[in-house]
């Protein structure tokens, strides 16, 4: 990915890691349906090394503040969608809403080599 400046930064400088079958793009609204079996998750104690989850990103040259909003339809143990700061496989950073204990909760997941999760308040 080329590194976009901020003052020029629209949804079509955006490229994907682990493109979607299915997606689509109206304006500066994205619909995504998430193929199955797709996650970000390197190690700890079960040994799950997932690469696969879906990332529509770009990469960023400047500080920076952002902002987005997000509906989802979260219905299976581990659904998420939110927001991700990523380096490479093993060094990444991942908040938003996710489905757990039968709910939406907030939750993050950091990973510098082996992912630590941490979940929040539900809503």
């Amino acid at each position: 990915m080329d590194k976009v400046s901020l003052n020029t930064i629209t949804l079509n400088k955006f490229k994907w890691l682990n493109e979607p079958k299915k997606w689509s793009r109206n304006g500066e609204t994205l619909e995504i349906t998430t193929d199955n079996r797709t996650d970000f998750w390197q190690g700890t104690w079960y040994d799950f090394h997932f690469n696969t989850g879906h990332l529509y990103g770009v990469i960023l040259q400047d500080d920076f503040t952002f902002e987005v909003c997000i509906e989802a339809k979260l219905t299976t143990l581990y659904d998420q969608a939110g927001l991700m700061i990523y380096l490479d496989e093993t060094h990444w950073l991942k908040a938003g809403i996710e489905y757990n204990d039968g709910q939406p909760m907030i939750g993050s997941v950091l990973t510098n080599g082996v992912s630590d999760w941490a979940t929040g308040m539900n809503f």
